[in-house]
């Protein structure tokens, strides 16, 4: 179930790759939920005996982080806002 998610996430996330600014809740929405599942999953991790090489590198904690942070380095908000009123200030 929890890949049909993600693939379905995937999915609308390549199609909005055309105008970014138009799926900003979109891209808000699989920030957050992906940000509060490996949150969840680094809990779970830490707190049952035997699951710490979860959280090791290499492990899927750590890979889950992945999506919300690259996500959010890469926000249209940021990238395409801000340049704009950057060019607009310089002319």
């Amino acid at each position: 179930m929890l890949v049909a998610v993600y693939v379905t996430m995937g999915l609308f996330l390549i199609g909005s790759a055309r105008n970014p600014l138009r799926a900003v809740p979109l891209i808000d929405f699989v920030i957050i939920s992906g940000a509060i599942h490996a949150t969840a999953m680094l809990f779970d991790a830490l707190t049952m005996p035997g699951h710490m090489a979860h959280t090791m590198i290499g492990g899927d904690v750590i890979g889950t982080y992945l999506a919300p942070v690259t996500l959010a380095l890469t926000h249209p908000r940021k990238l395409y806002l801000f340049g704009r009123q950057k060019a607009a200030s310089l002319s």
